[in-house]
């Protein structure tokens, strides 16, 4: 049990360490002036002048970094089944959402895609690491 507890944890550091880097280089590559995220004016007129690309690259951070959390769950774990790549999953769903909420004005097509993109990648890592590891079952 402690385990896959501490697979789990471990996996969400390195997801989240993934995402904040993705979009700090993802602020270098598309560059855009300083906001006040409180101001809700300012913070609109961000998104909208946001290039599609960027956003295409935040979607592209956030499933690799969810890829890379469920394959790290499921290796530290060393279990055949998928609550720990998928528990990592949630995690960052639910750390999505918050985002989501927290800075509105995201296109509506970015926060459908942005929410269908954590399980899948997930699981996608898990199934990796199934495939090519061969895991010993567990009791």
């Amino acid at each position: 049990m402690a385990k896959r507890i501490l697979s789990v944890i471990i996996a969400l550091v390195v997801s989240l360490g993934l995402i904040m880097a993705s979009e700090n280089i993802g602020g270098y590559i598309f560059q855009h002036p300083a906001v006040d995220m409180k101001d809700p004016k300012t913070v609109s007129n961000m998104m909208a002048s946001m290039p599609i690309a960027a956003f295409l690259w935040l979607l592209l951070g956030y499933a690799v970094s969810s890829y890379i959390g469920g394959l790290i769950a499921t290796l530290i774990s060393g279990r055949q089944k998928m609550q720990p790549a998928l528990i990592v999953g949630a995690f960052l769903l639910v750390g999505g959402i918050m985002n989501l909420i927290s800075i509105p004005y995201h296109p509506l097509w970015f926060m459908i895609a942005d929410v269908a993109v954590y399980f899948p990648f997930a699981l996608l890592g898990y199934v990796t690491v199934k495939k090519k590891v061969s895991i010993p079952k567990t009791t």
